[in-house]
């Protein structure tokens, strides 16, 4: 496949612009047409090239995974891809399937949400706030540590683990990719980074890196005030002493405690606003994310519009 500069700067200016999935169908056209005219790019070009081909194949990967665990169809158990049920309590489904050449298996949860998604994207995108309304037992800790592009950052996330294990840390980059056309929201890439020689925090000194295989999150708008939200993640904590089925086993117990806290407290901030410490992150973003992301939502779903809190 070969792609001329014209084809390029139409591919680059969606996939700057966060529209990822059709990105990927423009490629897709290119390849089937098999186009093959002297692309003259230059080696810059080429090399943002490779990298938006290699974005929009993880995407890809993500995207097919999600789908298949938010249909909520019946699973069927002899199919190598298929999702298992393990738990469905008040909405929130948690349910897993192994992975080829991981030890460790995959879980998605998917939920009905009762709150608009202008009041969701805040609690994501300013994510060091998040640990605040969160089960103090996870012991979760988020620090942004840079921008990435319109609307990605890049986290610093600690986990607290109990004696005798230590606990765990990953630096993840955040993406928001806009599928308003696609799947009627926004999905939510999260991969795993070395960190190299960056500067952590404190939190880290003594902790285990943990790898982050595959992970992603949609939020499809099917109200003013709700939405369907799947989330799928496949971690290694390394934790070597501990049987890989015990770890599933507590891995998909605590993302069905924590999902179902969060799933109360979007509830309970749709209805009395976000609480007062986001107005100022919410103005300090507000062109270049907040009133962004709304327009695109209300091109498709007309939602209820954020609403914070007064101060107390």
């Amino acid at each position: 496949m070969t792609i001329n500069v014209q084809s390029f700067e139409t591919i680059k200016a969606v996939f700057d612009d966060m529209r990822w999935l059709e990105a990927r169908r423009l490629i897709e056209e290119l390849t089937e047409k098999d186009q093959t005219s002297s692309s003259g790019l230059s080696t810059e070009q080429d090399a943002i090239l490779s990298k938006i081909i290699a974005d929009v194949a993880t995407i890809a990967i993500i995207d097919k995974a999600i789908s298949s665990a938010s249909s909520r169809k019946s699973t069927d158990s002899d199919k190598k891809d298929a999702w298992i049920l393990s738990k469905d309590k008040h909405g929130v489904r948690v349910e897993y399937r192994s992975e080829k050449g991981k030890a460790t298996k995959s879980f998605a949860v998917s939920l009905p949400m009762e709150a608009s998604p202008l009041t969701i994207c805040p609690l994501m995108f300013e994510a060091d706030l998040l640990p605040n309304f969160m089960p103090k037992i996870l012991g979760l800790e988020i620090v942004i540590l840079e921008e990435r592009g319109k609307f990605g950052r890049l986290l610093y996330q600690k986990v607290y683990l109990p004696p005798p294990f230590k606990n765990r840390y990953a630096v993840i980059e955040c993406q928001a990719i806009d599928v308003t056309q696609e799947r009627n929201g926004f999905l939510i890439v999260v991969r795993s980074e070395d960190p190299g020689n960056r500067t952590l925090p404190p939190s880290s000194k003594g902790a285990i890196m943990m790898d982050i295989h595959l992970a992603g999150l949609t939020m499809n708008v099917t109200g003013p005030e709700s939405m369907f939200v799947c989330n799928v993640i496949n971690v290694d904590l390394k934790l070597t002493m501990v049987p890989n089925s015990l770890f599933n086993f507590i891995t998909r117990t605590i993302m069905w405690h924590a999902t179902r806290s969060f799933q109360q407290k979007a509830k309970v901030f749709q209805a009395d606003g976000l609480p007062h410490m986001y107005e100022e992150r919410f103005q300090l973003n507000r062109e270049r994310v907040y009133d962004d992301i709304a327009a695109r939502i209300n091109r498709v779903v007309t939602v209820s519009p954020l609403k914070i809190a007064k101060k107390k």
